[in-house]
């Protein structure tokens, strides 16, 4: 071996790094993907930029990726679905690594115009060499390992074998990274991002549980039936979306989770944690529940100028203990929240029909606001022993 040849850098301790503690140290990827882009520079490999990513099972997302950029902070990357379509993604070398499975090499000062964007933005911005390389996953799936140097003369035969070496180890952790990516996504969508942890972290048995407490929402939509069957099966699903969504996008930005949907109801909770207490939770609830119904109201107007029937829906809300927790079949469970306190929500809910109010709340909820309220009297409420307060905003 010449002295030449003692100076190169080599893969090898970045490979032991990632087959080792980079595997179990860094599960996300953006924190191994920064990880690993250090050691390789501080191994002597020549890099300016990276992007590593792969497709996920994502109802908004196609593909995720991240973007290392030197002496800059990382950077997240999302591929809406329908951008695989776009000029952005086609004839790219994005897509010609996930079409042909094969490598993709550029020099970044010799382009042309037949060149895709992406590559003349690269050079624009400094980068002299690109070389994009498939990920191989099992399956067939894959993603993308994508180094770019600003090396004057670009990288070398040497940098080239020690990166494809790399990328042959990268595979297996990587495609666990992925897999855990689309468990996290898929758990998120279907259950909601804290039911979603607690299945990652173990919790599968039936019977699991614990006490919280929270705020809690309940609310259905009105004359469900009837526009089931007067409407078309796409005008009613767009209709339903469209609820949802409204309702969705209300609840999130103020902390709220939707724990399920019932039909066309939907069981949300505010929890109460060191963050905040319960008074903060059931303000929270309520502001969400304002501007659900004012959102509402302005798609109404909007339907009725289509000569659409308006969305018309009741919220309950309450606030107290309730357990939380895996109720289910031996192979076949689900995670919700259980006691009087749920008990309650549904049926003021349900008042919201007879009272002709959008929004009902309980006695106790009404305790931790700081509004003027307005008493609908006691009711006898179904499987109740007592009476209960309906209450709504004084205005």
């Amino acid at each position: 071996m010449t002295k030449a040849d003692a100076e190169l850098w080599k893969a090898s301790a970045v490979i032991e790094w990632v087959l080792t503690d980079g595997r179990v140290g860094a599960p996300r990827l953006n924190e191994f993907v920064d990880a690993l882009c250090a050691r390789l520079s501080a191994a002597g490999a020549p890099l300016w930029r990276v992007r590593c990513g792969f497709r996920t099972l994502h109802p908004q997302f196609v593909a995720r990726s991240v973007v290392w950029l030197r002496d800059r902070d990382l950077a997240e990357q999302t591929m809406q679905h329908g951008m695989e379509n776009t000029g952005d993604y086609v004839n790219s070398p994005a897509q010609h690594i996930a079409n042909t499975g094969k490598p993709f090499r550029r020099n970044l000062q010799r382009l042309d115009e037949s060149d895709h964007s992406v590559l003349h933005d690269l050079a624009a911005q400094g980068g002299t060499d690109y070389f994009g390389m498939p990920l191989r996953f099992t399956g067939g799936a894959g993603g993308i390992f994508i180094p770019v140097t600003d090396r004057a003369g670009g990288f070398s035969e040497h940098d080239i074998k020690q990166l494809t070496r790399l990328v042959l180890h990268l595979n297996p952790v990587l495609e666990a990274i992925s897999l855990r990516m689309m468990a996290r996504a898929l758990l998120d969508t279907y259950v909601g991002p804290r039911t979603g942890r607690k299945i990652l972290d173990g919790a599968v048995r039936r019977g699991d549980s614990e006490i919280i407490r929270a705020a809690l929402w309940l609310s259905d939509l009105r004359d469900f039936t009837r526009l089931s069957e007067t409407l078309g099966s796409d005008d009613m699903l767009a209709m339903l979306n469209r609820y949802f969504e409204t309702i969705g996008d209300a609840v999130t930005q103020r902390g709220g989770e939707i724990l399920s949907f019932i039909g066309d109801a939907m069981l949300i909770v505010f929890e109460v944690h060191d963050q905040r207490s319960q008074a903060e939770a059931c303000q929270d609830a309520l502001e969400a529940a304002l501007s659900a119904v004012s959102n509402l109201n302005e798609i109404n107007q909007q339907r009725q100028q289509e000569n659409h029937p308006p969305i018309r829906f009741g919220i309950g809300l309450n606030t107290g203990e309730v357990t939380y927790g895996n109720i289910g079949t031996h192979d076949r469970l689900d995670y919700t929240v259980m006691g009087p306190a749920v008990n309650l929500v549904a049926r003021l809910e349900s008042l919201t029909k007879t009272t002709n109010q959008t929004i009902l709340f309980s006695r106790q909820f009404a305790d931790h606001l700081q509004h003027e309220v307005v008493s609908h009297g006691m009711h006898e409420l179904k499987g109740m022993a007592e009476l209960h307060e309906a209450l709504s905003l004084g205005w």
